[in-house]
């Protein structure tokens, strides 16, 4: 587990720590059960009035995972849409600001790992940064192919023959 994964899963924890606290004061959790059931119900636009007290810090939570800001952005984005079309799984009792950062930091480890996928498939062209000696046929006429000697030593048998 690298240095910023501990981070956001320890911010996680915080948070969900800071959840059950408020939920025992009743602060946050009676306000979030009262529009969560309202939203169930159909009222989807009271979903951004649920979500507004927890936008900054969920978008500081994917920040810390995620070091572009418009990639943390679009993250903050698609955890906001993925909370709303999952909202019916959202358990009873099951503290709603908690919920949210978890989807938040998975979509965030997420775009990590496709963001690494990528960096491993760069193009020659990306890779060498059009430097012309490391291009493939450069690199091949310097080095000898395998196939091309084998080749090159069945004619010598050939024609010594």
């Amino acid at each position: 587990m690298d240095r910023d994964t501990r981070r956001a899963s320890g911010l996680v924890q915080t948070a969900n720590k800071n959840a059950q606290n408020k939920d025992l004061n009743g602060s946050h959790g009676m306000r979030d059960e009262i529009l969560i059931q309202r939203i169930r119900g159909g009222e989807t636009e009271l979903f951004l009035e649920l979500l507004r007290p927890y936008l900054r810090s969920v978008f500081a939570l994917v920040r810390s995972v995620v070091t572009d800001h418009a990639d943390a952005e679009d993250t903050v984005q698609e955890a906001v849409l993925r909370a709303f079309s999952n909202l019916d799984q959202l358990r009873c009792g099951q503290a709603f600001r908690a919920w949210l950062f978890q989807i938040a930091v998975n979509e965030a480890r997420m775009l990590r790992r496709r963001n690494a996928r990528r960096l491993c498939f760069k193009t020659v062209d990306e890779a060498t940064d059009g430097d012309q000696s490391l291009q493939l046929g450069n690199l091949a006429e310097r080095h000898d192919i395998p196939s091309s000697r084998l080749e090159r030593e069945e004619w010598r048998a050939i024609l010594r023959g």
